[in-house]
């Protein structure tokens, strides 16, 4: 796959396709998670960690990360759309599995983009360090 000049390997785009929103994912709840607890823990309290700052910032840039593995699992999957043979999922591996993988890809991103915002959000609307 050929992007502005460059080549990027069908590998490369087809795991960041696949994996690239889940961590991103992983990544902002950590470090909301850190947050709220530097900011809500006993010991903490005196540091005046910014939860609604770092929340906001690891949403931005989960959201980003997760926008742009749909765009590299719908890379990859148009790179293998067109395979010689009989095209595919039915296309005998490697390009029939990196088709499916994309497919999964596609898939699964728009829903960690929606989980990461949702949770970027809400956490920063809702009022912090409140006992449930």
């Amino acid at each position: 796959m050929t992007v502005r000049g460059r080549s990027i390997p069908l590998p490369a785009l087809t795991w960041f396709g696949l994996l690239g929103a889940p961590v991103a994912w992983v990544g902002q709840f950590l470090v909301g998670f850190g947050a709220s607890l530097a900011a809500c823990g006993a010991a903490g309290r005196h540091w005046g960690v910014p939860v609604d700052g770092w929340t906001l910032a690891a949403t931005i840039v989960a959201a980003t990360i997760a926008a742009l593995g749909e765009a590299a699992a719908v890379a990859a999957f148009r790179a293998t759309r067109r395979a010689r043979g009989t095209g595919g999922t039915d296309e005998p591996p490697p390009l029939g599995r990196v088709h499916f993988l994309a497919t999964v890809g596609m898939a699964t991103s728009p829903l960690f983009l929606f989980i990461v915002l949702l949770a970027g959000f809400g956490s920063v609307a809702l009022p912090s360090c409140q006992q449930s």
